[in-house]
């Protein structure tokens, strides 16, 4: 698969919107290699391996990949006790997710929020441009015990 790079800390498997460019002027010019994508639900065995009592938690920050992320875990999203995904009111890159999208979907999943912490905003108009969201399961909460 090719993914853009030469932009510092935000290459990406999408390329930038509309939006991105104009937000961002390292968009402006692009290379584009091949890299290896794996699907996660194929490397959760071997990530997990030696664990005893593995209480996964995913943190994705894939610029605008997250969703596929999600997706690829398949039926093994199951056994993640929280998430922490970069979520977008603004597009930065083409086809990426919107921030009620990506959330509607790790909802239906069984996570809830317990946090929304703005990762930037657009300096012309001061509107978010991305969340940090970070999600659990209620029911993978650890029951505090009586001392």
């Amino acid at each position: 698969m090719a993914i853009h790079t030469g932009w510092d800390t935000m290459n990406s498997l999408l390329p930038p919107s509309d939006y991105g460019r104009g937000r961002y002027e390292r968009f402006t010019e692009t290379r584009t290699e091949e890299v290896r994508v794996r699907r996660l639900a194929d490397v959760m065995d071997e990530a997990l391996d030696g664990i005893d009592d593995p209480r996964p938690f995913l943190k994705m920050d894939t610029q605008g990949y997250d969703l596929e992320v999600f997706t690829g875990a398949g039926d093994r999203i199951g056994e993640f006790v929280g998430l922490l995904s970069e979520v977008a009111l603004l597009r930065l890159y083409e086809g990426s997710p919107r921030m009620d999208e990506s959330m509607a979907a790790y909802e239906a999943a069984g996570f809830e929020t317990t946090g929304l912490y703005s990762v930037s905003r657009d300096p012309a108009t001061g509107r978010v441009v991305e969340f940090d969201c970070v999600m659990m399961r209620a029911k993978a909460a650890r029951q505090a015990t009586d001392s």
